[in-house]
């Protein structure tokens, strides 16, 4: 058989191995898409917090947040990284902070604006320990964290190892320090860099996670085993969610009033 033969009769099996590859993405593609209604239920219901307080009056309008706490990933790293392992380097930072800020951008994040919005100062990494004042929230996410625990798989393709769960535990911590603080009379000085105790009940809670789980898992797992991780992976987000007492906080008023019901 020459050359030309050969690599002839092998050309049916590598369209054929392409178009397989390419049916199983776009199968996998609307698969995910299937989970937009969930996305979008999530982003509604957020919309919802954001326009709708509570007071002693019943409910009013409008975002008077005293405080923002958010866990993540380098979507919204504020310095978590540059703190626990090494800073990152330029061009990050260089066009509004002009000096290194401790993002993965070159100038603001999505959270860096929302602070903005709520006219509340930039949030500082919860695991900076030189001049950071945490009075208006602190952030717990940290540049390639994971929503699940790392394995040995995970942790072998550079993620870090403070993944959600960790940074949940990083806040309760905060919490309950805070609150010990105050009840032991520390002087004004401390208190000032401190959320007030009621605050953590009335704070804007943010979670920008989920995109390193699954750059991790489509580099060991098939397609299909990638899908079938979604749910738990939502899962251990929604545990999170409870964690924090955002059940109790906030979406309590709206399970009673009925905005849930379906």
């Amino acid at each position: 058989m020459s050359e030309r033969t050969a690599m002839n009769g092998a050309r049916p099996n590598i369209s054929m191995s392409m178009s397989m590859r390419l049916k199983s993405f776009w199968a996998l593609s609307r698969s995910i898409r299937k989970l937009k209604p969930v996305a979008l239920f999530v982003i509604a219901f957020s919309v919802l917090l954001l326009k709708r307080r509570q007071n002693n009056f019943g409910y009013s309008y409008g975002c008077d947040f005293p405080a923002i706490f958010n866990f993540g990933d380098s979507n919204s790293d504020t310095g978590g990284k540059s703190a626990a392992f090494d800073r990152i380097p330029y061009p990050n930072g260089e066009t509004f902070f002009h000096k290194q800020s401790g993002r993965y951008c070159n100038g603001k994040l999505v959270l860096d604006f929302i602070a903005e919005k709520l006219k509340l100062p930039y949030l500082n990494a919860y695991l900076d320990s030189i001049g950071t004042n945490f009075r208006h929230g602190a952030n717990f996410a940290i540049g390639g964290s994971t929503i699940q625990p790392l394995d040995t798989r995970v942790f072998n393709q550079g993620f870090n190892p403070i993944s959600l769960d960790i940074q949940i535990l990083q806040f309760e911590q905060l919490r309950e320090r805070t609150n010990e603080l105050y009840k032991e009379g520390v002087n004004s000085n401390i208190r000032s860099e401190l959320p007030r105790p009621e605050d953590f009940t009335k704070a804007l809670y943010t979670f920008d996670i989920g995109q390193n789980d699954l750059d991790a898992a489509f580099n060991f797992m098939t397609e299909e085993q990638v899908l079938a991780s979604v749910p738990g992976l939502i899962d251990q987000l929604a545990h999170a969610v409870m964690v924090t007492e955002l059940l109790v906080y906030c979406f309590s008023p709206f399970l009673r009033w009925g905005y849930l019901a379906t």
